[in-house]
């Protein structure tokens, strides 16, 4: 049970490190923007903190959705 548990905690640890180097590749090659779809905005504030430069949005609902469409329609990000 110790070896699985130290095994999960190694690809825990690594999987945010993945995360961070996939943001920072994203944000090298001209990603405009970043939308987190879903409850809460754990993601978001993770790609604030890697890559301030990088306008992120979270949406949580269809109405915030629709919203954000129509805010960036034809917007220069």
């Amino acid at each position: 049970m110790r070896a699985i548990v130290m095994l999960l905690l190694v690809r825990q640890v690594q999987s945010s490190v993945y995360m961070e180097d996939s943001l920072r590749r994203m944000a090298a090659m001209g990603l405009d923007a970043l939308v987190e779809i879903g409850p809460g905005k754990a993601l978001s504030g993770f790609v604030k903190k890697t890559v301030p430069e990088l306008p992120v949005y979270a949406v949580e609902t269809a109405a915030e959705l629709e919203q954000l469409t129509e805010t960036i329609k034809g917007a220069s990000l």
